[in-house]
């Protein structure tokens, strides 16, 4: 490894380079794929083109992978990896050919990060750059050990390296659906999870209000599969729940003849708790859902006759 420490640096291409020659040199022919600006062309040719010594072994190697970008961070200024690539495309006489175009944020470590799984996570094995959150108090205490966090120290200050990892600061909503999906499949600590659930709950129902009309349309997908805790502990589809809406909401009766969600008092007197059962297909419970009739019962007089004749000894 010493070997390979003292030779650990960027490679810059400061020249024009076909894509064919690029690859030669260890680009990744995804990259090289690159659609020209005006999306009518696969580019022919890049300048400036940088990579580091080895990158190419980080790919699912985790040891390696937590050797190298620790060694990297610590050695190579993230600036020097961040330089515009200029990109030749197009018909020979036309000026994208010619003069080329410049490009903003197409660097190849960037792009390396998001689209090989090269960085290594606390869950072992290595993962997509934006498949992995950054290394947060709050958020893992949130997701505990079901999602991916770096196993690599960034700097504490803010640097380019941030940029170029652009790890998660926040979950989507597929991320929360996720997150529930796998503490399901994690039986055996289901007890231990119990505040760990409520507490997704709750930042759904902060968040929900301010997503995105694409995550909205994720969150409509997804909930038809998805499986919520009922007060008895168990798993059941979100759309055959039911909630009681009144009194402080719990109903221990009502929890055995019928699958109600498990909510704790603080969800359960949330500002968006009815646009979150409503997401879910959950069902609203009232008392005058509860009452039942038969109208064509008659008075029990045989009842109440009984009543009379044995009140003496009462």
């Amino acid at each position: 490894i010493l070997g390979v420490q003292e030779d650990l640096h960027p490679i810059v291409f400061n020249r024009k380079l076909t894509s064919y020659e690029a690859a030669g040199y260890g680009f990744c022919g995804e990259y090289l794929s690159t659609t020209s600006p005006d999306g009518k062309h696969i580019v022919d040719a890049f300048f400036g083109l940088t990579t580091i010594t080895f990158i190419q072994h980080t790919q699912n190697n985790y040891d390696f992978a937590k050797f190298f970008w620790s060694d990297v961070m610590k050695n190579i200024k993230p600036e020097a990896l961040m330089q515009k690539i200029k990109v030749y495309w197009g018909h020979s006489d036309k000026r994208g050919a010619i003069e080329g175009t410049l490009l903003d944020n197409a660097d190849y470590i960037s792009w390396f990060v998001k689209h090989i799984k090269c960085i290594p996570t606390t869950v072992n094995p290595c993962e997509l750059s934006n498949n992995i959150f950054i290394d947060n108090k709050e958020l893992k205490e949130l997701c505990g050990k079901y999602m991916y966090f770096p196993s690599i120290l960034l700097p504490r200050e803010k640097t380019n390296w941030h940029d170029i990892f652009n790890f998660k600061t926040k979950l989507s909503s597929n991320d929360y659906f996720d997150l529930l999906q796998k503490i399901r499949d994690d039986e055996t600590n289901l007890k231990d999870n119990l505040d760990r659930i409520q507490m997704i709950y709750f930042h759904i129902l902060k968040e929900m209000y301010y997503w995105s009309s694409d995550e909205r349309e994720v969150a409509k997908a997804r909930v038809k599969s998805l499986y919520l805790l009922t007060e008895n502990n168990q798993w059941e589809l979100a759309r055959n729940l039911y909630l009681y809406m009144e009194g402080n909401g719990a109903n221990n009766s009502l929890n055995d003849a019928i699958p109600c969600l498990k909510l704790d008092y603080k969800n359960r007197h949330h500002l968006h708790l009815t646009t979150f059962l409503e997401l879910c297909n959950i069902k609203q419970i009232r008392m005058n859902d509860l009452k039942l009739a038969d109208k064509k019962s008659s008075p029990a007089e045989y009842f109440r006759r009984k009543l009379i004749e044995i009140s003496p000894f009462l």
